[in-house]
């Protein structure tokens, strides 16, 4: 049994190929040393480069969502941490295994009592339901430990979905969006932990203020945004979601596959020409001034 593990998916398109790739690539960069899970139908990808278990398999359509769970049955670990295929690491995972520890599920972001999400007002959920709030929070990042709460969780979360008319979602490729469903659950069962915030163990820039300051070479994500408040970021998870769409996010991506090229083609300790002639002119130099 593994202690912790980190999980992802990609299947379909090939572009899903090269984001859970530039995920892998970048836990792996920082030196994180969760075990890397990755469940996929995409051939023509060295997973086992960037990733410790390969699950090949395809995921059925109405399953589109829950697939973020599937962990719990594939793999044997205690503490399970989804991560979008579309993100990028910068920080090491430990503060977050340790902050969902003993919490059976958990997500980040605020305990809301109105608002619109996801179509109608929250506060009209609340009211039908008889809860006071419900956490929003972004499914890209879920935290996890399989066992009776978590099942009993997820019964809870795929009884809301059956019975979405009821609360006027907004469906997302044909069925209401996993947020939605788990987000209820969770009130209706308090089941689960909501991580804060300001934790910002995970980010999307959603409301960007000025500059994406995104280089995965220099280990740097920082920017301004404005959600719930106007925050200055450095997030452990960079979640690319709307910025998939920009060449920055690409450049990235294109910037791990080569460095992961330059790891396989050269020994350890590699010093190229250009280096060791520097070496060499620098060592005589030294050699000069101290006599």
């Amino acid at each position: 049994m593994m202690d912790r593990a980190v999980f992802t998916l990609a299947f379909g398109a090939q572009k899903f190929g090269h984001m859970a790739m530039g995920l892998g690539r970048s836990l792996k960069l920082i030196g994180d040393p969760t075990p890397r899970v990755v469940l996929t139908d995409i051939d023509d990808f060295p997973w086992e480069n960037a990733f410790d278990l390969v699950i090949r398999e395809s995921v059925p359509k109405e399953d589109i969502w829950w697939a973020k769970l599937y962990a719990r049955e594939r793999i044997d670990a205690k503490s399970i941490l989804f991560l979008d295929g579309d993100a990028l690491a910068f920080k090491r995972l430990d503060p977050i295994f340790r902050a969902g520890e003993g919490g059976v599920f958990g997500v980040q972001g605020p305990w809301r009592s109105e608002g619109e999400w996801y179509g109608p007002d929250i506060s009209e959920v609340c009211a039908k339901e008889g809860v006071t709030a419900m956490p929003q929070f972004n499914g890209g990042l879920m935290y996890y430990e399989p066992g009776a709460q978590l099942e009993e969780l997820i019964a809870e979360a795929k009884d809301v979905s059956a019975n979405a008319a009821k609360y006027g979602w907004t469906l997302s490729r044909g069925v209401p969006a996993d947020e939605v469903c788990l987000s209820l659950a969770m009130a209706r069962t308090g089941i689960g932990r909501v991580f804060t915030e300001s934790t910002n163990f995970q980010n999307s820039g959603v409301g960007l203020i000025g500059r994406l300051d995104l280089d995965v070479m220099k280990n740097r994500c920082q920017y301004l945004c404005r959600r719930y408040d106007v925050q200055f970021v450095q997030p452990y998870i960079f979640h690319a979601h709307f910025y998939s769409k920009f060449l920055i996010y690409w450049r990235q991506l294109r910037a791990l596959e080569k460095l992961e090229q330059y790891e396989l083609k050269r020994p350890y300790g590699y010093m190229s020409p250009w280096q060791k002639l520097e070496r060499s002119v620098q060592r005589r130099l030294v050699k000069f001034r101290r006599g």
